[in-house]
């Protein structure tokens, strides 16, 4: 149909292609920190929010921590744990 002329191509306006980001060159450079609010437990327990700290160099988990919620407070509390290695 675009051959023939009956139908034009929508162009997406505002698509952003993004590129990859290099990981960083020394371990400790870069903690990514996520929350992922999931049914962690399936039947034997309630939703709750994983938070993890992952280092960009190695991939490995620094810190994990199941909560409530996802809240600023849990963040908090795990950066906390995180740097105090509690």
């Amino acid at each position: 149909m675009i051959q023939e002329g009956l139908w034009k191509a929508k162009r997406r306006e505002g698509e952003k292609i993004y590129q990859k980001r290099a990981r960083k060159s020394k371990e400790g450079d870069l903690v990514q920190v996520d929350g992922s609010f999931h049914n962690w437990f399936e039947d034997e327990g309630p939703k709750c929010c994983l938070i993890q700290f992952v280092d960009d160099v190695t991939s490995e988990i620094l810190h994990v921590r199941f909560c409530e919620r996802e809240s600023a407070n849990d963040y908090f509390i795990c950066l906390e744990e995180h740097l105090w290695g509690c």
